[in-house]
């Protein structure tokens, strides 16, 4: 305790934080114009996108809603799709335990845990697509048919 106050009440800790300080406020100077170039960039890139995914999200639901067969490709897609995901989640835990286990070559643990977190990414990427499956045959099953808006009018 006694070292940390010596160190803090120092002159070249003060310096020290003083130079850091100021070389951080130039590197912060420099880069939030490049920031406030590309942000806007971004976010307009990000909304248009947004925009795309949730009308194709909305066709999905209307596409599904009027085929019976297209929500039957829905649940066997879904279906696969959480398969293919414990599947890759499996091997990942495979390849992590045994790049855990080899202790000789350093590379090829490492890489071992690489394929294995590859693996994890792609199980996770075949989840939230099967989430989205699941997603528009939720929503279809809770759209009201036309048929029932026409017999609750009457």
């Amino acid at each position: 305790m006694q070292d940390t106050i010596h160190d803090l009440t120092s002159t070249h800790w003060w310096i020290t934080v003083a130079v850091a300080s100021l070389v951080l406020n130039i590197l912060a100077s420099y880069f939030v114009r490049g920031f406030d170039r590309v942000l806007p960039k971004l976010s307009a890139r990000f909304d248009s996108w947004k925009g795309r995914k949730s009308s194709e999200f909305a066709q999905d639901i209307d596409q599904a809603s009027g085929d019976v067969q297209h929500m039957t490709f829905l649940a066997a897609r879904q279906a696969s799709l959480h398969i293919a995901a414990v599947h890759n989640y499996i091997i990942g835990a495979l390849f992590f335990y045994a790049g855990g286990k080899l202790t000789s070559p350093a590379f090829l643990s490492t890489l071992l845990w690489l394929v294995g977190l590859l693996f994890t990414l792609a199980g996770s990427g075949d989840f939230g697509r099967a989430m989205r499956c699941r997603f528009i045959l939720d929503q279809v099953q809770r759209k009201p048919k036309e048929s029932n808006k026409e017999l609750n009018c009457k």
